[in-house]
């Protein structure tokens, strides 16, 4: 299965610069998370649940639907799934950027999401 994370760069403050992690599924969505530092970081950082994306956010760059800025591909390549539930999703990842285990995981009502690089 297919992921793509965008930056995406706004043009207002009252929302900051971001990532947008989005990892395709069978309905033909991209169920998405948005998180403020770069993802292949180390640690732990909050993540966004955002709404479902539609599939062409998979290969476009440029600017968004109803003026909310733009969007780059920072790296896109093929995600695993570990396991999937309403509350946490592990899948291995492989990417020009990313080759790993991304965890996002629902924990006190607060998304967290964490990268581990696997050589």
């Amino acid at each position: 299965m297919l992921f793509v994370i965008l930056e995406h760069h706004l043009p207002s403050l009252d929302r900051p610069d971001h990532f947008d992690l989005m990892f395709s599924q069978p309905s033909g969505s991209l169920r998405t998370w948005s998180i403020r530092r770069k993802p292949d970081l180390p640690g732990r950082q909050e993540a966004l649940s955002l709404a479902d994306h539609r599939e062409a956010y998979l290969t476009h760059e440029g600017t968004t639907r109803r003026s909310q800025g733009w969007v780059r591909r920072w790296t896109r390549g093929s995600f695993r799934p570990v396991y999937q539930r309403p509350d946490g999703w592990r899948m291995l990842v492989e990417s020009p950027r990313l080759v790993g285990l991304m965890t996002l995981e629902l924990v006190d009502g607060i998304w967290r999401y964490a990268f581990e690089r696997r050589i």
